[in-house]
Formats: C-alpha cells, sequence, structure tokens
C-alpha cells in the first residue's frame, strides 16, 4: 500500500471521528448548561458537525464499496452534496452569532436556493455517467464528469467565499482575543478549502485534455497526494484549533491561572506562619481590650489588631486556600485555649457562616425540586464576604507582623501579668 492511499485513508477515517466527537462534546457542554431555550446557531452547528463527518465516511474507502452495492458510485454523490449541506450549515452558524434572526434566514436561504441548483445539476450529471474516483484513472474524461466536478466546485466555492466575507466582517466586531484567534483560524481553512476545490478542479479539466502525466508517474502521484490528503489534512487540524480556541481554550487558560492562583495564595498564607504563631502564643485579649486594661497602648497598636481581625477572616474566606491549611492556625488557637481571642472568634464565625451556608444551599435544592418547571433564581451568600486581592492582604497582614514586632507597648503587654504568656517576637518563643 503506497504511502499516500495509507494517508488518505487515516483521513478518512479520522475526519468524521473529530467532526462527531466535537458534535458530541458540545452537545453535552451545553446540557450541562441547563438553558431552556436552544440557540439557532448551536443548532446549526451541531448540524454542521454532523453533516461534514458523514460527507467523509461516505466517501470513506470500506462504506464507499458497502454503499455502492445500492447503486453504483452513489457514494461520491451522496458525500458532495453533504459537503454542500456542510458549507450551508456553517453559513448558518456565523451568520446566526451576527445577524437578526430575519437576515440571517434570508441570507441562508438565497445561499441554500443556489447550492439546492447546484447539487440538482450534479444529480444531472450522475444520471448520465457513472462517477466515482476511478473516473480520474480515466485519460478522456466525460464531458458531463467535468460538469459535475464544476457544478460542485462552483457552487461549494461560493459558499466558503460568503462564509470567509462573514468571518471577515464578524473578525472587525469581535473584542474576545480568543474567539479572533478562532475566526482567524476558520478563515485559513476556507482558503485552503478554496485551494483544495481549485486545485481539484484544475486536476479533473487538465487531465481531460491531456495536461497532467499519466496516473503512477511521481508527478501525478504527488499532486493527488497534496489535493487529497495534505490539503485536507491542514483543514481538519486548523478547523479542530479554531473550535478548541474558540469554546476550551478560554476554560483551560482559566484553569491553569485558577491553579496558579491556588498555588500562590497557599505560598502566602504559609509565609504568615510566623504571625499565626505569634498569635497562638499570646493572650491576645488585651489587644482586644487594650482600651481597658492598658490605656497606654498607642492607637498603632490597637489598629494592628483591627487589621488582624480582618484580614484573617478575609484569608480564611478564600476559595483558593484549602481548609487543612485554614485549620492549622484555628487547630492551635483552639488547643491553647483561647476562648476571648479575635482571631478564633472570627475563625468560628466563619466557620459558622459556612455552615449556614450549607444549609442555605439544601434549602435552595429543595426548592429547586418543588419549582422545577420555574426559572432559577440565584440567592444571595451567606457570608457576604466582598471579593479581596489576596496578595494585598497579606501584605497588610506582614506589614501587622513587623509593626508588632517593633512596638513597645505590645510587647510590654504581652509581658504584663494580664498576659497568659510571654513572647519572644524575634524567635517566636513561648516561656511559661
Amino acid at each position: 500500500m503506497s504511502p499516500a492511499l495509507v494517508a488518505n485513508t487515516t483521513v478518512y477515517y479520522l475526519f468524521p471521528a473529530v467532526c462527531f466527537s466535537v458534535a458530541a462534546i458540545r452537545w453535552a457542554h451545553y446540557r450541562r448548561a441547563a438553558d431552556k431555550t436552544t440557540p439557532p446557531e448551536f443548532r446549526a452547528m451541531l448540524f454542521y458537525m454532523t453533516s461534514l463527518g458523514l460527507a467523509v465516511a461516505v466517501m470513506a474507502p470500506p462504506s464507499r464499496g458497502l454503499i455502492d452495492t445500492i447503486y453504483p458510485n452513489i457514494s461520491q454523490l451522496l458525500g458532495n452534496v453533504l459537503v454542500l449541506v456542510a458549507g450551508l450549515s456553517v453559513t448558518a452558524v456565523v451568520a446566526f452569532s451576527q445577524m437578526d434572526l430575519a437576515s440571517a434566514w434570508r441570507l441562508i436561504l438565497r445561499r441554500g436556493a443556489l447550492l439546492a441548483a447546484a447539487a440538482a445539476g450534479m444529480a444531472g450529471c450522475f444520471t448520465v455517467t457513472r462517477i466515482s474516483e476511478a473516473v480520474f484513472l480515466v485519460p478522456h474524461l466525460h464531458p458531463s464528469v467535468i460538469t459535475y466536478y464544476a457544478l460542485y466546485s462552483v457552487g461549494f466555492g461560493w459558499a466558503i467565499i460568503g462564509l470567509t466575507a462573514l468571518l471577515s466582517r464578524q473578525l472587525r466586531l469581535e473584542p474576545e482575543p480568543w474567539r479572533r484567534v478562532s475566526l482567524h483560524l476558520h478563515r485559513t481553512v476556507c482558503v485552503i478549502v478554496l485551494i483544495y476545490l481549485a486545485g481539484r478542479l484544475w486536476s479533473v479539466g487538465a487531465h481531460a485534455v491531456g495536461l497532467l502525466p499519466e496516473w503512477g508517474t511521481a508527478h501525478k502521484d504527488s499532486l493527488e497526494l497534496v489535493i487529497s490528503t495534505i490539503l485536507p489534512l491542514c483543514a481538519l487540524i486548523l478547523g479542530a484549533l479554531g473550535w478548541l480556541s474558540r469554546f476550551w481554550a478560554p476554560q483551560f487558560v482559566e484553569f491553569i491561572g485558577r491553579k496558579r492562583t491556588e498555588y500562590r495564595h497557599r505560598y502566602l498564607y504559609r509565609r504568615l506562619e510566623p504571625l499565626w504563631e505569634l498569635i497562638a502564643q499570646g493572650d491576645l485579649r488585651d489587644l482586644y481590650f487594650a482600651a481597658r486594661h492598658h490605656p497606654s497602648v498607642s492607637p498603632t497598636t490597637r489598629l494592628c489588631g483591627r487589621i488582624i481581625e480582618i484580614c484573617d477572616v478575609e484569608l480564611r474566606a478564600s476559595r483558593h486556600v484549602t481548609d487543612a491549611d485554614k485549620d492549622v492556625a484555628v487547630a492551635v488557637e483552639i488547643a491553647a485555649g483561647r476562648g476571648y481571642l479575635g482571631v478564633s472568634a472570627l475563625s468560628d464565625a466563619f466557620v459558622l457562616a459556612k455552615g449556614v451556608s450549607i444549609e442555605q444551599q439544601q434549602l435552595r435544592e429543595e426548592e429547586e425540586e418543588e419549582e422545577e418547571e420555574e426559572e432559577e433564581e440565584d440567592l444571595p451568600e451567606a457570608d457576604a464576604i466582598p471579593a479581596i486581592d489576596i496578595e494585598v492582604q497579606v501584605q497588610r497582614l506582614l506589614r501587622v507582623h513587623r509593626a508588632l514586632q517593633a512596638s513597645p507597648e505590645f510587647q510590654r503587654m504581652l509581658a504584663s501579668p494580664l498576659s497568659g504568656a510571654r513572647v519572644n517576637l524575634t524567635g517566636n518563643q513561648k516561656t511559661m
């Protein structure tokens, strides 16, 4: 088996698999979105993937031999008509996404009428002459064969040219970077398809008048490899990349960014361990009740305590810090019996808010079951902690730690009889 035939057969098997897989994945992704209405561009996209996959599957060598037993060479006509349907469907995808419904339908009907006329002419030529791949081996093609491929190339090429114009118009209006990449790739696919159609039409016409060498020579084999295998394979790869960049690349990049943020937040949280140890070692209720017990404590020290109180609950509420990391400081504080610690109290408040959130989630699920046919209404979260820049908060806490280490009032307060421990602020050592 020649390398050209192996590559050609690989494309015949790979193309339908990719088309059907993309259609199935997009359908599953859409169904998970639980939208009540199906947008027309989504249906057109599924129809495009299905018709394109069926077109290549029908013209694949194994299925071609099976289908041709029904009527000689009928697989070629079915495959080419399905390709025309796929061209109309992908035009509908773009038209529905950038036009109003009425204008899009008018455009689709106009182009559908032209493609239907081309398909009818192809069917008429097919009834005159049997058409198959083997016809390209014949030195002198029948005129109806040339007319058949001329109608097919002109009709499909006209649809692709119109699609390229629509993509160019949408490219000028699209602000989303990933969608712009997708549009560029799809427009490149259109150019490759036009080159393929021109090459196929030229190959048929030039072979008919004897401009091409006989089949079996190196030049003819190389030309057929480029036209029938390399160009469709390039279109397949770029088209798949176009769909990936439009639908899944943003999600993939978002996933990577979320993982990087999670790693960064865990690292920043671990940098605050000296501050958590300082909080756990000292009885910091005097810090929060400094005005009562130590009126001489500076406002800066009291402000540091307030910052700790605010930042700690925000850090513990971060979705990027694992529960295990959050529980470390809480466990140390609880084991030390710091009942009056502001940080512990806030941690307990966060745990309580989290529990209330779980209860509200259960109530929400029950309401959704009762009102299954009604529209969903998002309930507010129980722990309404505003969105924060956690890196800024960590820097605030680190500045608080340095300020506490440099605060004589705070050191005297921790060393006073009212405090439950004596803390070495530089080494974080506790002596009873």
